[in-house]
């Protein structure tokens, strides 16, 4: 029996619209106020380098592309699902995994001018292995890929064996720490600094920043900040098999309970620190010792006073920023049952709670126009009345978590993943 099918396409984590570099998209893609007008292109993405183009009338698929389109060094086959745009310019940064003896990594940015890609950093230490990574990190001046402790069984080849990629993945082993490497995206000098953190597990970055400062000499220290949902191992993967989420022959029970994941699947919003070197590191090094710099975590917020599918207002991407709002668990179903706003300023969180299953999904933040506050406008979620099998799309003010409305359907809408607020 074969171990390839005809090519499919099913693209189904997350939603770029304007993407340059693929024909349209360009002068569309940049800062708005953080309301986004009728886009040119719509792409579907996920943790792979193809790419769907869809209708951004109909959502209809109109066929495919790969990041090798954009440039003929990125022939990886894997990605993450989630390019980071510059809220400025409207740039997209990503990165490409090519598996081979050794792994590479090539860290790229589109223009959205020019629609031109540049290869920012090529990264293939024996040191660093290939692993699943979900996001990536940007600041103003640079990009930050974490390397978690993720990493694929036989260099990657057990992706075609396994045919998916969560049971192509090693056993988690906490010895295995974090690999950070800190990117220059403004004046071309490649890698910056790495680091490492504890071996842990992340899905979603959430946002990042640069912070100056003098150190005792006096001298000025810029310091990133890296905000990210982290997992303390890969448990939280092997949640989503559908005999978990249905619960059938007590699935969820046993892996909840019986293999004790309730106590590690539970999500922290984390925070990382790193002082920058004061030279950069030397793009060639390689070996334990190149990490040896480590990252200090600044904060933890265990959920459910913290949530997954972190959003916040767009023109704070990049920038110091106070509120997240994700989804969360507060045990009333086996999947997530709330949406919570986060101050990270406070730690203090609002939370909304509907009925025993309504399962809420990625809370979509839209800034009221001509506001002034970070947090004034409207939380959007898509909901699942799972015991009416119908949905509604529920609107909550930003600001307080009352509901101002809602629009019901007649039939299920089927859960996604993410999404985006395009106005009309």
């Amino acid at each position: 029996m074969s171990l390839f099918v005809p090519r499919q396409i099913n693209n189904n984590v997350a939603i770029i619209p304007d993407l340059p570099g693929l024909g349209n998209g360009q002068a569309a893609a940049k800062n708005s106020g953080g309301h986004r007008s009728a886009p040119s292109n719509v792409y579907a993405s996920t943790d792979n380098s193809i790419l769907q183009k869809l209708d951004p009338n109909t959502l209809e698929p109109l066929g495919r592309a790969t990041q090798a389109d954009l440039h003929p060094d990125l022939k990886g086959l894997l990605s993450c699902a989630h390019a980071q745009r510059d809220p400025e310019t409207g740039d997209v940064f990503n990165f490409n995994l090519d598996l081979g003896r050794r792994a590479t990594y090539r860290i790229f940015r589109v223009n959205a001018d020019s629609g031109t890609t540049d290869i920012l950093a090529t990264i293939s230490d024996p040191d660093l292995p290939a692993a699943y990574i979900h996001s990536l990190f940007l600041t103003q001046n640079y990009v930050i890929l974490c390397v978690p402790a993720s990493h694929f069984a036989w260099r990657g080849i057990k992706i075609l064996w396994e045919r998916n990629i969560i049971d192509a993945i090693k056993p988690f082993d906490k010895s295995q720490r974090c690999k950070w490497l800190v990117v220059d995206r403004r004046r071309g000098r490649g890698i910056v600094a790495r680091f490492s953190s504890p071996a842990s597990f992340f899905f979603h970055s959430v946002n990042a920043f640069e912070e100056t400062a003098k150190d005792d000499a006096g001298n000025e220290a810029t310091s990133i900040h890296l905000d990210s949902v982290t997992y303390p191992n890969t448990d939280i993967m092997h949640m989503f098999y559908y005999d978990v989420l249905m619960n059938r022959d007590e699935a969820a029970t046993k892996a909840l309970v019986d293999k004790g994941i309730f106590r590690l699947a539970n999500a922290r919003l984390v925070r990382h620190k790193f002082t920058l070197p004061a030279s950069p590191a030397c793009p060639q090094s390689s070996g334990e010792d190149a990490y040896a710099q480590t990252a200090r975590e600044v904060f933890s917020i265990p959920g459910p006073h913290s949530g997954e599918l972190p959003v916040i207002n767009a023109t704070r991407a990049g920038k110091p920023y106070r509120y997240v709002y994700g989804v969360s668990s507060r045990g009333r179903s086996i999947f997530m049952d709330s949406i919570v706003k986060t101050d990270v300023e406070t730690r203090e969180a609002l939370v909304w709670n509907g009925p025993v299953g309504h399962t809420p999904g990625e809370p979509i933040f839209v800034p009221r126009p001509g506001g002034a506050e970070e947090d004034d406008g409207v939380i959007l979620s898509l909901v699942l009345d799972g015991s009416a099998q119908t949905s509604y799309l529920l609107c909550l003010d930003a600001q307080t978590f009352g509901e101002l409305g809602r629009a019901e359907t007649e039939f299920a809408i089927p859960l996604g993943l993410h999404g985006c607020h395009v106005s009309r």
